[in-house]
């Protein structure tokens, strides 16, 4: 668990220049208007970024997670990419391979 811990707290966030656009593209610009966001990140992980809001009709504070670009993609690739080795290996036992 101490392994995992360090993990989380040694990753870094990536610059608002560069998640902001993806919060405007998932958002959309009008719903993001609605929103005050601290471009200062909460926490950090491998997947994306987590920024404190405040929504400005009402002033319910908020968390916005931030999905990092491309990230996704890669993602489901990878899980993709071990599904077919897990059905390979399930096939090869059956055969009696492993």
């Amino acid at each position: 668990m101490e392994v995992l811990s360090s993990l989380q707290d040694d990753t870094q966030p990536v610059s608002w220049r560069v998640v902001a656009p993806v919060l405007e593209q998932q958002l959309g610009r009008a719903r993001l208007a609605e929103l005050e966001i601290d471009q200062q990140p909460l926490a950090a992980a491998s997947l994306g970024q987590a920024h404190r809001a405040v929504r400005r009709r009402d002033g319910l504070e908020l968390v916005v997670k931030i999905q990092y670009p491309g990230c996704g993609r890669r993602h489901r690739q990878r899980y993709q990419n071990a599904v077919a080795v897990a059905g390979d290996e399930r096939g090869w036992r059956r055969r009696g391979s492993i």
